[in-house]
């Protein structure tokens, strides 16, 4: 059955261009939040002398507020609205940071990223949300492209930004950026958004009303099975993004700002995976599209853990194993949240923060095990990304393929 397009105006309409960047903003959190420290890992250890797994544990605590707090986020605008809800995050999630900046050491900076991550979580949940109130069907497919398309501006420049701001400051400069980009997002909430889930779509608010739509999805195979092929492609990044630091400048050498231009190309790649899923999905079909693209990234993540286990690559062979790995990893993440959002457009909220703590829940656990085995090379680090792709995979080929759909549009 051919997937409708279908693009639903808002109560108050925003304007269309407007809702992609903004959305895209607000997906943007995690990725900045991530990216733009990564090249201070090094510098943290150092400065607040504690061992480097210590400094990867502000990343994995940072990933379980972002999980955690989804959870809550999702019901909540269902409830009340995606305005209020995002306005409240953005204010937490800038205060956070700006605390982040003047921290002294390393028990806090963990803390603190936990509650960061509980704000910065909003714009996670809600920007998906935001687009499924306005948009269905492969239209839904297109436009989730090409807001991860402008997201990847994040992760390509936030390495690149830290680096260079290492060179004239200190890592506590790079939250005072963070500061920033949440108070930008927090003053377009309030002057520019407008609320796209009007009175009469919302959902009460109550334990059993949110266990009831948790219970709808996790009792769906075809739920499950998108779920999985999301959150587990989105481990496997996450194993990459959290040893990777370790392994380019530790086991390779590599300078902080080559390290940021590896981190780039490989974003590059996500960015040109959006463009042509953005393109084609809407011809091939979301289901087509993810069978294609699981197929590459885990046959790339098989080659990877074989050589490595097997032979010393180098530092080039290396980066390319690894950039067919994991280049369309954006492609995986806006069908898998496209195709969820699809059958359960009424779920909109509690779909995609279930969907966002899956990903980010399974992305703590592959970086603090990443973490856990490190042995100052990459053998942890691919083995986790493995170990993620194949059971995305397996979730993609025997859980969604087949299944049925409760709503009249399919993959």
């Amino acid at each position: 059955m051919q997937m409708t397009d279908t693009v639903s105006a808002p109560s108050t309409p925003a304007p269309q261009k407007f809702l992609v960047l903004f959305t895209a903003a607000l997906t943007g959190f995690g990725p900045a939040s991530i990216d733009m420290y990564l090249p201070s890992f090094l510098s943290i250890s150092k400065d607040f002398g504690t061992p480097y797994e210590n400094v990867q544990l502000t990343l994995s605590l940072f990933l379980v507020g972002f999980a955690v707090g989804q959870l809550f986020v999702g019901p909540l605008s269902d409830r009340f609205g995606r305005r209020p809800v995002l306005i409240i995050g953005m204010i937490l999630f800038s205060i956070a940071s700006l605390l982040c900046a003047f921290s002294t050491g390393i028990t806090a900076l963990i803390a603190l990223r936990f509650l960061q991550a509980l704000g910065g979580c909003c714009g996670q949940v809600l920007g998906r949300a935001i687009l499924r109130d306005v948009y269905s069907g492969t239209s839904l497919a297109k436009v989730m492209s090409l807001m991860m398309l402008v997201m990847a501006a994040a992760p390509l420049v936030a390495p690149l930004v830290g680096s260079q701001v290492l060179k004239v400051g200190t890592w506590h400069d790079i939250f005072f950026l963070l500061v920033g980009l949440g108070l930008a997002c927090l003053l377009a909430a309030i002057f520019y958004f407008r609320e796209t889930h009007p009175q009469e779509k919302r959902t009460p608010l109550d334990i059993r009303a949110t266990l009831k739509g948790y219970k709808a999805i996790f009792s769906s195979r075809l739920a499950v099975g998108y779920l999985l092929t999301g959150s587990m492609a989105f481990a496997a990044l996450f194993a990459y993004i959290s040893g990777a630091p370790g392994v380019f400048m530790g086991y390779y050498g590599l300078s902080p700002d080559v390290f940021a231009l590896v981190f780039a190309v490989n974003i590059a790649g996500f960015a040109t995976g959006s463009i042509l899923n953005s393109r084609y999905v809407g011809r091939i079909g979301i289901d087509r599209v993810l069978a294609i693209v699981l197929a590459i990234c885990t046959t790339g993540a098989v080659a990877l853990c074989a050589l490595v286990w097997t032979f010393y690559l180098g530092v080039v062979p290396f980066a390319v194993l690894l950039f067919i790995s994991i280049c369309a990893m954006h492609v995986i993440f806006a069908n898998s949240i496209a195709g969820l959002l699809n059958n359960y457009p009424e779920l909109a909220g509690t779909a995609s923060a279930l969907f966002g703590a899956g990903q980010f829940g399974f992305g703590a656990i592959a970086g603090a095990l990443v973490g856990q085995f490190y042995d100052g090379g990459p053998r942890s680090m691919v083995t986790a990304m493995l170990c993620a792709m194949l059971i995305s995979f397996c979730a993609q080929k025997f859980l969604t393929r087949g299944a049925p759909r409760p709503h009249s549009t399919s993959a």
